[in-house]
């Protein structure tokens, strides 16, 4: 029997375990966060699979998510980024990926941690905030973050198994 999935996952078995055991929930992490948020931020304008299948690039690249490293990159470190295949080699992206690192920096000495900010923050200010505080996050991008890291719940298609997520795989 096959399992019925979102239309956007089934013809990749990576995306289908994204699907089914990332996409919607929760972080635990900052930095866990940091990477999610990053994601969406390289995604603007191209596909999710393009991002996913480079992901373990872009840890690399950027420190494991290490936020305090990140925020430190310099001009010289940016310009190899801009070198480096195994990520989207997008000269602004880069460069606000460290500015968005600087910014979690920012809220956790204001608030303890990121994590603690996203879930003290009132529902009906996340996607302003996060698109006020962010580069390359706006409000479609901030949704979608907020989607992935279970703050908001995944739009599952009628005919997919999670639909409407009370079936989710834990």
């Amino acid at each position: 029997m096959t399992i019925q999935r979102c239309q956007w996952c089934m013809h990749d078995e990576a995306l289908q375990h994204y699907h089914d055991h990332i996409w919607g929930h929760a972080k635990q992490t900052d930095e866990a966060l940091f990477e999610a948020l990053t994601f969406e931020a390289f995604q603007s304008g191209l596909k999710w699979e393009t991002i996913y299948r480079k992901r373990e690039g872009f840890r690399e690249a950027f420190a494991q998510f290490n936020i305090e490293a990140v925020s430190q990159f310099t001009a010289e470190k940016q310009e190899t980024l801009r070198n480096n295949p195994a990520i989207i080699r997008h000269r602004l992206k880069i460069a606000a990926t460290v500015y968005n690192a600087s910014q979690i920096v920012r809220i956790q000495a204001e608030h303890g941690s990121f994590l603690h900010y996203l879930e003290t923050l009132p529902e009906s200010e996340r996607i302003q905030a996060l698109s006020k505080q962010f580069k390359f996050i706006g409000p479609i991008s901030a949704e979608s973050f907020l989607m992935a890291c279970g703050y908001i719940r995944p739009r599952h298609e009628e005919t997919c198994f999670l639909f409407p997520y009370k079936n989710a795989i834990v």
